[in-house]
């Protein structure tokens, strides 16, 4: 035997004496009288049975069929394994090994003095005691047992200088609630209760094991009642009847005690047990609960702001300084839209632009293509715009269907030139890649046109604050196809690996602007059509799979062109780890309301339109501009083409544990004007 193990096991044997003489008031001078060792392996037969709780875990029965094995190796005959089964007998006398907390009178006695990880090997009588509080401790005490066994050669006698108390530091050697040891406590929870009770219990036992190395029972409500009991939840103990719910508030919890009983109760939302029981775990940090009822505190700084433009749709007449103002004109909700944020909130950190800021006219298929030189003035008015909300120019773009026309059509018309890129927001002189930064060629995936030529960035990644901003464009040599088949395989494959790469534990905060939807729900309660159904089913193939697992990531999307008024819970889809999409009334004001927070992954947010959407007439008569005549079927008669009496957008703001998602009115319709709020949405972060 080696001296490291010889040094060891007589420190402990040390150990292990000393304890036992503080416990029986003994002093050195009268020592317990020595142990007769054990002859457990003699001329290849094994004179012991390994014995097994009955109700034993998998990790405890692994363990003892593991020593089992090595008694059966090393003396090469038959050994016997048996649970603990007294089936009415006594307990037996005799030769037995007790592996974990046996029926046993002298397991029971060995447990008494060990806090959760520590373990023991000890003589009592003729047993050999193995035992601990955790399946890991009981591993280790198997493993040193076999390593004993295995250097013996064949003769496996234990001794008393063998025995082995190994004991783990804990912070503290007992924790109180009010005063209160917990020792001999029993946590008890509902049976019926939900997977967040049961799931903050168990995290609650943990913290306790962890400050002390206590390790409390578990129970449902409908075991025995005992004495000293930990009431979690709306048990069937009269005691949880103490706490009055209602004043608790929406994000609250109380620990009070109510004769010998400890009561925890909190407030009816899944958050609201998630961040009580981290405050509670934080509290035993100090070895102690205090007795107290406490509203919960939020985080009240934004990590980061942002809002998010989508489906401008500045039509093809605006596109021109030939039209009445002389100028290239951008629909005034915009700006309007931008001065109210300005007044009302001050500069966000991000500005996401979700499509179609373009609309092709009337005739789409027929030669028009836009002469480049009106493009190039026409982009720098959009950037302009847009930069006067963005912190140091920070705006991201993303294409939508109709933002290639003006570059993509014939030029068979005087004075126009070849195709060109007419979403080239990161190449040029101005746009992305001089306001927020030139991206890692790892950071995007570029495509060169089959008919232009020219450079396309179909997808890309930044981080800002910590935050991630991913892009999605359709391909546009395939946009003439139909609509919502139009991406790029290989650039659908580069998202799929950046976001796994970049989050790779699925909670990091991200997200994904792409002009397409893949839930038909917000269309057909605006319309009672399924006029994208098609496109929505191959978007929803193509996008979910690379979405699932990110449980904090968020698609914003536009398409649609509709409006709601109530709130803004109307515009989320939230998708659950299945794959089904959730659907919310509109009456809800947060996630926990609408999808188990366990249970949630990727959420879709429709960001609002600022084109009017109505008949020929909204499209024509105002502002000396012409351009596409609109969906006139979702019945929106909110004019006109250049000054819409109705815009919306999406405001976001991100903090440490949640994500707050505001719609926002501009215009003077009835319903929609930009004094009528909408109420905002709270989706809270996955941790």
């Amino acid at each position: 035997m080696n001296l490291f193990f010889k040094t060891l096991r007589a420190a402990l044997a040390a150990m292990l004496l000393l304890s036992v003489l503080a416990v029986c008031g003994c002093s050195a001078d009268k020592p317990d009288p020595p142990k007769e060792p054990l002859t457990i392996l003699s001329a290849g037969e094994c004179r012991y049975t390994v014995i097994r709780p009955e109700a034993a875990g998998k990790e405890v029965v692994s363990a003892a069929r593991a020593l089992k094995q090595a008694l059966a190796e090393v003396s090469g005959g038959a050994v016997e394994l048996k649970s603990d089964a007294l089936y009415g007998a006594a307990q037996p006398e005799g030769y037995e090994i007790l592996v974990g907390q046996t029926n046993r009178a002298e397991s029971v006695k060995a447990l008494d003095s060990l806090r959760y990880d520590d373990y023991i090997v000890s003589i009592e009588g003729e047993k050999l005691v193995i035992n601990s509080q955790s399946e890991h401790g009981l591993a280790e005490a198997v493993n040193y047992v076999i390593g004993l066994l295995k250097e013996s050669g064949g003769e496996f006698v234990f001794a008393e200088e063998d025995e082995m108390l190994f004991t783990v530091s804990y912070p503290y050697e007992d924790v109180t609630v009010g005063g209160h040891s917990l020792k001999g406590y029993t946590l008890v929870i509902p049976e019926d209760a939900d997977p967040i009770v049961a799931d903050s219990a168990s995290s609650l036992r943990d913290a306790i094991t962890k400050a002390c190395g206590i390790r409390l029972p578990l129970v449902f409500d409908s075991e025995e009642e005992s004495e000293n009991e930990i009431l979690i939840g709306e048990t069937a103990r009269e005691a949880s009847k103490t706490i009055e719910k209602e004043s608790l508030g929406k994000y609250g919890y109380e620990v009070s005690e109510s004769g010998s009983k400890i009561v925890i109760g909190v407030s009816e939302n899944e958050l609201a047990w998630k961040k009580a029981f981290e405050a509670l775990e934080k509290e035993l940090e100090k070895g102690c609960l205090p007795m107290e009822r406490k509203q919960i505190e939020l985080s009240n700084e934004p990590v980061l702001s942002s809002f998010f433009f989508t489906d401008i749709h500045n039509n093809f007449a605006m596109l021109e300084p030939t039209n009445d103002t002389g100028d290239y004109v951008i629909r005034k909700n915009v700006d309007a839209m931008i001065d109210h944020l300005l007044a009302t909130e001050g500069k966000v950190d991000v500005v996401q632009v979700g499509g179609d800021l373009m609309s092709d006219y009337h005739e789409w298929y027929k030669s028009g293509c836009w002469p480049y030189a009106y493009f190039v003035e026409y982009r720098q008015r959009l950037v302009d715009t847009f930069n006067r909300l963005a912190k140091d120019g920070k705006v991201l773009y993303t294409a939508g269907n109709h933002d290639y026309a003006q570059g993509e059509l014939a030029t068979d018309g005087p004075g126009l030139n070849g195709s060109y890129n007419s979403f080239d927001f990161y190449f040029g002189d101005v746009g992305m890649r001089q306001g927020i930064g030139e991206l890692a060629q790892e950071d995007m995936f570029v495509k060169l046109g089959e008919k232009t030529g020219e450079k396309y960035l179909l997808a890309y990644y930044y981080e800002v604050n910590g935050i991630g901003f991913a892009g999605l464009s359709p391909d546009h040599d395939k946009i003439w196809a139909k609509q919502g088949e139009g991406f790029d395989a290989a650039s659908l494959e580069w998202l799929d690996k950046k976001l796994d790469e970049v989050d790779p534990h699925g909670n990091k905060v991200i997200f994904v602007s792409c002009h397409y939807n893949l839930d038909l729900r917000l269309e057909i309660e605006a319309s009672g059509r399924n006029v994208y159904a098609n496109e929505s089913r191959v978007v929803r193939d193509a996008l979910q799979p690379i979405f699932r697992g990110h449980k904090n990531l968020y698609h914003l999307f536009g398409h649609y062109e509709i409006w709601f008024s109530d709130s803004t819970a109307r515009y989320m889809s939230h998708h659950n780890q299945s794959g089904k999409v959730i659907d919310v009334t509109g009456k809800e004001t947060e996630s926990t309301q609408v999808v188990a927070y366990a249970d949630r992954d990727f959420t879709s947010v429709y960001g609002g339109t600022f084109r009017p959407t109505g008949g020929y007439s909204d499209w024509f008569e105002k502002d000396s501009v012409t351009g596409y005549a609109g969906l006139s079927k979702y019945g929106h008669k909110h004019h006109t083409t250049g000054t819409p009496r109705v815009g919306q957008g999406l405001y976001i703001e991100v903090y440490e544990d949640r994500i707050e998602f505001t719609m926002k009115n501009i215009g003077d319709a009835e319903g929609f004007a930009t004094t009528d709020l909408i109420t905002p949405y709270t989706v809270w972060l996955y941790e």
